[in-house]
């Protein structure tokens, strides 16, 4: 298998690793500090030690910190950079040198390799593409996306809207909660209810899977109007409109 080197040790980083380890890829991270390695991290090495050349590398750092990056690495190439870092474009990925670029956009089930991740590559036709594909698919779903601009929009869903599932959860679960039942009971219905409604939502269009559990005058239809009298759907919406800015 590959050797994968992640420059950084964020989230993001930590669910990336996590997920390739599980495909089998030797995961290395490369840290600024040594005082930063936390019990969860065992294969690392500093960027003081590090060399780029002809190896794959996941940018894993601050967009803002590309630059200073790419000047510790001058005259060397990189065999594949993989970028998930959100607002850099693939063009600006080339101020380090490689054979070949990706951006990718994950989300932090990539620990689970159950992340929806999108992805742009620098050139449809080169060698490495095969190489990389692999690593993008051992961390879930992947989702082409033609133009950087594109994957910029598709993050407001992939990579910000887990954020708002996650308040609809805690709602959901606190709902429970406030009809009596306990709140451990509560919360298992609740992640019992997300384990379901995915083979609903590979299926079906939301639409008929509201259409199927709504009965005529039930208990179901009388919660969705109760949502949509509060704008639930704008709500949503408008949470979309606004992570895609």
């Amino acid at each position: 298998m590959e050797d994968i080197y992640i420059l950084g040790n964020g989230n993001m980083a930590k669910a990336i690793a996590k997920g390739l380890t599980k495909f089998n890829f030797n995961v290395c991270f490369v840290l600024r500090n040594i005082n930063r390695v936390g019990d969860d991290i065992k294969n690392y090495v500093l960027y003081d030690n590090f060399d780029i050349e002809n190896k794959i590398c996941i940018l894993c750092f601050k967009p803002y910190n590309l630059e200073e990056v790419a000047n510790k690495f001058i005259g060397k190439c990189a065999k594949i950079i993989i970028s998930p870092c959100a607002g850099v474009k693939l063009d600006d990925l080339k101020v380090m040198n490689a054979k070949f670029y990706a951006r990718i956009m994950p989300n932090i089930a990539a620990e689970f390799n159950k992340s929806c991740t999108t992805y742009v590559l620098s050139d449809e036709n080169n060698c490495l593409k095969d190489i990389a594909l692999s690593i993008i698919n051992a961390l879930g779903n992947a989702i082409k996306c033609d133009s950087d601009k594109e994957i910029d929009l598709a993050t407001a869903i992939n990579g910000c809207a887990p954020a708002f599932l996650a308040v609809v959860a805690e709602a959901i679960a606190n709902g429970g909660l406030s009809i009596g039942l306990k709140n451990e009971k509560s919360y298992e219905l609740t992640r019992a209810l997300f384990s379901s409604f995915e083979s609903l939502i590979n299926n079906n269009h939301p639409a008929i899977i509201k259409e199927n559990v709504c009965s005529p005058a039930g208990i179901s239809i009388k919660g969705v109007n109760k949502l949509e009298e509060y704008g639930i759907r704008n709500a949503f919406i408008k949470a979309i409109k606004e992570s895609a800015t």
